[in-house]
């Protein structure tokens, strides 16, 4: 249920009173539940550049995109600030990004070319506001250049992208034909989704239920929405598809009774799903 305009802002405006980072009060609090795609933009807005006067710059990925691991590298030595990336890809709803914290890159895995990314920054107390234009150039920069496999910023050590551009597959449809999508059920997805992107690390697996987004799989039980007759529809992004028939048949599966072979205590790295 969504909730009124004027509640939400009070409600963000608590939060970050208390130096919580947008993005991860929006993971607190679950935004996407509460409030439409359309109106993220106008609360960034007022809680943050007419409340707060972050500075704001917005700027298109090119064709060729770096890693997200890059990114997060290169912002390390650069955190006196707060900063929050709406990320913005193409028939989905914008994401909130702390570009600081890991696991909100790993939640929107390879980044998409010609993606919108707005990102919201501002010094932390007492530290010159002078540099915010810095970060943003510096931002942009490594975000608009494939670095050299060599780089300083580039871990030799993470998985190599291919030179292909990210695309992504079509929406395939899993029915639930479980009585309703229980705990175990949520649990099975996980273990197959994370065994899928642990064999191809370039890939990312995004859900979606009722045409939305679904950024943790633990909200669709959370959620009590999802039963029988229900559908779940699942893409895969990358450079390039693999064993997708398989990881639509163990999903499958996995939204049925038949869940258990691919919970924690069944499932093991032997099983080799793919």
């Amino acid at each position: 249920m969504q909730t009124p305009h004027h509640e939400m802002i009070s409600t963000i405006d608590r939060h970050l009173q208390q130096g919580s980072n947008l993005a991860n009060i929006s993971r607190e609090l679950n935004l996407p539940e509460h409030i439409s795609p359309e109106s993220l933009p106008l609360i960034l807005h007022e809680t943050l550049i007419q409340a707060r006067a972050y500075s704001c710059l917005s700027f298109n990925l090119s064709g060729t995109t770096p890693r997200w691991q890059t990114i997060y590298q290169k912002l390390q030595s650069m955190n006196d600030f707060d900063c929050v990336v709406a990320y913005y890809r193409a028939e989905q709803a914008p994401l909130l990004i702390n570009p600081f914290e890991e696991g909100h890159w790993k939640e929107i895995g390879p980044l998409a070319p010609g993606s919108l990314m707005v990102v919201y920054i501002r010094s932390h107390q007492g530290l010159d506001r002078n540099l915010e234009p810095v970060f943003l150039k510096t931002f942009k920069s490594v975000c608009s250049h494939k670095p050299a496999p060599n780089s300083q910023i580039d871990d030799p050590r993470l998985p190599q992208l291919t030179d292909s551009a990210v695309q992504e597959t079509t929406r395939y449809a899993i029915p639930v034909t479980n009585g309703f999508f229980h705990y175990g059920n949520v649990e099975a997805w996980r273990n197959i989704i994370e065994h899928y992107q642990d064999k191809y690390p370039n890939s990312k697996v995004h859900i979606f239920h009722r045409e939305k987004p679904v950024h943790r799989i633990g909200s669709l039980f959370k959620w009590g929405k999802v039963s029988v007759g229900d559908i779940i529809q699942f893409s895969v992004a990358g450079p390039e598809f693999k064993d997708i028939a398989k990881l639509k048949k163990y999903l499958t599966i996995a939204a049925s009774p038949r869940f258990f072979p691919f919970i924690k205590k069944h499932l093991t790295d032997s099983l080799n799903l793919f």
